[in-house]
């Protein structure tokens, strides 16, 4: 397992959508490669290391050839080609890179990002000031680790929890492209193969040479077409859950219900998103229990020694005390890694001032990231935006506030398409659905396609109704 402490005992933790549309925690503590005990929430008791997936609606993944000297230097290029694709506009994030390869002065390179906001939610629900937190990333890079443990061929990751879908195309262990919608029980068939084709579009865009074959349906979806399933298909799924025993802890098809889990003992340590104060916080944490232990065990081995060799007591007495007062300096030095209460607080205090300022829907902004982002030949002929209702209370209660930042708008947009064809058409629309759904909330997409009249030019409209928060056009 990768980067483990000294003991392979951790407890893996999950923030997830919820029914409500609320974060809850899952948890599972592994031995190893064997399931201890599952759970919801935190547990009572922590005994062991953590490490933790997050959940994002605005998560962003990409394989892309940048122009860089030197690796040293891809977490800057990587932030600056982010940047230039408005993909979180003016809201804080943390980036993570990696290089996979290099040619002259271009590094080919996956870029992860997600916003600061959604990390340091899920770091207030987590024991991080009592238990040492190894790793914290987007749970679609977990996901994505445990299907590199099966196969490294293309597969197309279906993964539903709390009504939302999240759509993966992993590839050698990676994300190479990820679409996010909300779904129901009527129209989860509809948009699943409609995001099946979005990510078979952007293979192809992408040059991805290998056929797409393996589809692969997790949490909420496990055993979604097990009717149809082929056997490739059923392979990898057995692949998957032999990664772990399972025993009578779990459920035999545990892993797939929980990948966001059971991957995050197989993602690499360049994709760690903790503060890197937190991290020297932690090797702190790592080694200064085993030190301490060492100068014990070396103070006990040199007493008796000098008991025995009374003519060397002096020179191994003096040879201790200087192993010991570099032990006690190196413990100094790692405690005062830890940042004070009041540096925390002060963090908390800007988050709170910072999500507090968004409220509204900046106009201006929604607009300039739609100019930006509809391929050429495709024009928005009509927009139509209005706040949405407070729910009606049935008692005379105080009403109903949004949180900072999440007061929705009703979007409402006709987009009339470059193709006339309707096969390229569909496949226009679902791009123009896939780079929406980066910062909207998909409700509803549909195509007006008009009867066809000689000598006039047919244009399909994409009707799109969706929604969206403050805090991604504040």
């Amino acid at each position: 397992m990768t980067g483990t402490l000294l003991s392979k005992k951790e407890v893996l933790l999950a923030a997830i959508p919820g029914e409500d549309g609320e974060t809850v925690l899952r948890h599972v503590s592994v031995s190893g490669r064997r399931i201890v005990a599952v759970g919801e929430g935190v547990p009572a008791r922590i005994a062991e290391p953590t490490r933790v997936s997050v959940f994002s609606l605005d998560s962003y993944f990409e394989q892309v050839d940048l122009s860089a000297a030197s690796v040293k230097l891809l977490p800057l290029v990587a932030r600056r080609h982010v940047d230039a694709e408005l993909v979180f506009d003016d809201a804080s994030y943390r980036l993570r890179t990696r290089s996979r390869s290099r040619r002259e002065r271009t590094i080919s390179a996956d870029i992860a990002a997600m916003p600061d906001h959604d990390l340091d939610a899920a770091a207030s629900l987590l024991p991080m000031q009592q238990r040492p937190c190894l790793q914290m990333v987007p749970l679609e890079l977990a996901i994505a680790a445990l299907v590199g443990r099966a196969t490294t061929e293309p597969v197309m990751v279906f993964w539903e929890k709390g009504g939302v879908l999240i759509s993966l195309l992993v590839a050698d262990g990676m994300v190479q492209t990820r679409m996010r919608e909300r779904v129901t029980v009527d129209n989860r068939d509809v948009i699943i193969s409609r995001a099946e084709a979005g990510l078979r579009a952007s293979a192809n865009r992408a040059g991805e040479s290998r056929e797409i074959v393996l589809a692969l349906y997790t949490g909420d979806l496990t055993g979604h077409g097990q009717e149809t399933r082929e056997k490739p298909v059923q392979l990898l799924e057995k692949k998957l859950t032999r990664l772990y025993r399972v025993g009578k802890k779990a459920p035999k098809d545990a892993v797939l219900r929980d990948p966001e889990l059971y991957g995050l003992p197989f993602v690499a340590p360049d994709w760690n998103f903790l503060e890197a104060d937190y991290r020297a916080q932690v090797q702190s944490w790592r080694y200064a229990r085993p030190a301490a232990a060492l100068a014990g065990a070396a103070g006990l081995l040199i007493g008796l020694y000098g008991g025995v060799q009374h003519l060397q007591a002096m020179s191994i007495a003096s040879d201790f005390d200087q192993r010991r007062a570099q032990l006690n300096a190196s413990l100094a030095d790692f405690e005062s890694m830890r940042p004070s209460d009041d540096a925390m607080a002060a963090v908390r205090s800007r988050l709170q001032v910072q999500t507090q300022s968004l409220s509204e829907v900046r106009l201006d902004r929604m607009l300039d990231w739609l100019t930006h982002l509809v391929p050429e030949g495709v024009a928005i002929s009509a927009l139509e935006m209005a706040p949405v209702p407070l729910p009606r209370q049935r008692t005379a209660t105080a009403p109903t506030q949004y949180p900072p930042g999440e007061k929705p708008f009703d979007v409402k947009m006709e987009i009339v398409l470059a193709e006339t064809a309707l096969d390229a058409a569909e496949a226009s629309a679902a791009e123009v659905v896939r780079r929406l759904s980066q910062r909207l909330h998909m409700v509803d997409s549909r195509l007006q396609v008009p009867a066809p009249e000689p000598g006039v030019r047919r244009n399909v409209v994409l009707v799109v109704r969706a929604q969206a928060r403050a805090v991604n056009f504040s």
